[in-house]
């Protein structure tokens, strides 16, 4: 079957449509191991083996309970972006929130997806992309209207491309062999 968010909630398809758990929007999900990891009016839930529905982390911090519009998780982190552009990164292991980074997302201005990986973390957004040296913190910014056509709405990385869904239509770019943009 198949996991589908909707704005009334989340379900899943496989011969017969089963709704799953509270009904609240999910803006974004994302598979990990056995877990699905969901960005949603909510907050960050999950929903693991075992559970009947998604439930909401185990973190004394309300952060993590506030809507969220997109979702991503790369080895023990959980990045999940809320509506108000506050970059989270949850180590899951540890079971607590990271600090802040400080690279700046206001250049996004609207933030619409999220990736990540071992290397990189690239968030899109009405400004265009910006991606951060998960090590070092060090970011490049790619700007809607030069180095992209539009606004970015999507992005994929893989370990050698990033694919931007952008207004305007696709854009492959190469990464560097530390994951980073040209």
């Amino acid at each position: 079957g198949a996991w589908v968010g909707t704005s009334a909630g989340l379900a899943h398809v496989g011969g017969a449509v089963q709704p799953i758990g509270p009904r609240v929007q999910i803006h974004g999900l994302t598979s990990w191991g056995d877990t699905l990891w969901i960005a949603s009016s909510a907050g960050v839930l999950a929903l693991a083996p075992g559970d009947s529905v998604p439930r909401t982390l185990k973190l004394d911090d309300s952060r993590v309970r506030r809507p969220v519009v997109a979702v991503a998780r790369a080895d023990s982190i959980v990045i999940a972006v809320t509506n108000d552009a506050e970059l989270l990164e949850i180590d899951v292991r540890a079971e607590r929130l990271l600090p802040p980074r400080a690279a700046s997302v206001r250049s996004l201005r609207a933030i619409a997806r999220v990736a990540v990986d071992a290397q990189t973390l690239w968030l899109a957004g009405e400004g265009g992309v910006l991606v951060i040296d998960r090590v070092t913190g060090r970011s490049t910014f790619l700007a809607a209207g030069s180095a992209l056509p539009a606004a970015a709405t999507d992005v994929i990385i893989t370990r050698e491309l990033a694919w931007v869904g952008t207004r305007d239509g696709l854009v492959r770019i190469r990464r560097r062999a530390d994951g980073m943009p040209p």
